[in-house]
């Protein structure tokens, strides 16, 4: 979609979350790749190919079974997120994180969480109804409708998958 953030992986990272994705690997190797993907990734301040990274670790930790490790990159890339204004990926992440407390049965945390995913993508549906190119960038208001329908997932409690979720973070980033 035209509307979409591309995504701030680059071909230097990409190959380390690639392997790391093997789920034949060992746990060891698997933080190890991340690891080195996260460090490669700092070579730019204030990129946001560094919290991206984070999340796709954490998400590869999270499928592992690793709720610390997913944890702890997800929480380093929401704090990225949230101190430069990136609401729609301030939210993604916000859901896996509640995806980890729920893993952890901490239910006030899991709705914590997903709350800030609800209040970041009504930031996002809100920029976007304002948006003054909008006739033009989005003349049939898909923008919209897709933050409309996810936060209508949240508020009705239906049950995300986190595979679905990571699907939503380079998309409609106002």
């Amino acid at each position: 979609s035209r509307w979409s953030d591309r995504p701030a992986i680059t071909p230097i990272t990409e190959p380390y979350l690639d392997k790391a994705s093997d789920p034949n690997l060992p746990l060891d190797e698997v933080k190890s790749l991340i690891a080195r993907a996260v460090a490669l990734s700092q070579r730019f301040e204030g990129s946001l190919e560094t919290p991206e990274v984070q999340l796709r670790g954490g998400v590869i930790l999270f499928q592992r079974g690793d709720l610390a490790g997913a944890g702890e990159l997800l929480e380093d890339a929401a704090a990225f997120y949230e101190a430069h204004g990136q609401f729609h990926r301030h939210a993604i992440t916000c859901l896996m994180l509640g995806y980890i407390e729920l893993g952890r049965e901490n239910h006030p945390r899991v709705l914590m969480r997903w709350d800030a995913a609800r209040i970041g993508f009504e930031v996002c549906r809100r920029k976007s109804e304002r948006d003054p190119m909008r006739s033009y960038s989005d003349p049939y208001d898909e923008k919209t409708r897709w933050y409309a329908e996810r936060l209508h997932e949240l508020t009705v409690e239906e049950a995300l998958l986190p595979e679905k979720v990571v699907g939503w973070l380079n998309r409609y980033e106002p």
